[in-house]
């Protein structure tokens, strides 16, 4: 997704990308990959003052046994 430039209210355009990713292994658990990036044209960075960039990335295990009976 991206956003324009509001200059009147000085917010600066960000491209906005996020996926994720879920794969089952075992019976009953699954492994996922989130990825969240955010970013902005180092010209809008440098005339709106503001990092021109944050990433964000995380792997996360679910883990189930068999329940018991």
């Amino acid at each position: 997704m991206q956003t324009a430039n509001d200059f009147s209210n000085g917010i600066a355009g960000v491209n906005y990308f996020v996926i994720t990713l879920q794969q089952q292994v075992l019976k009953r658990s699954n492994i996922s990959f989130n990825r969240v990036n955010r970013e902005m044209g180092s010209m809008n960075a440098k005339q709106f003052g503001q990092d021109s960039f944050n990433r964000f990335f995380e792997v996360d295990f679910n883990y189930s046994n068999e329940p018991n009976t």
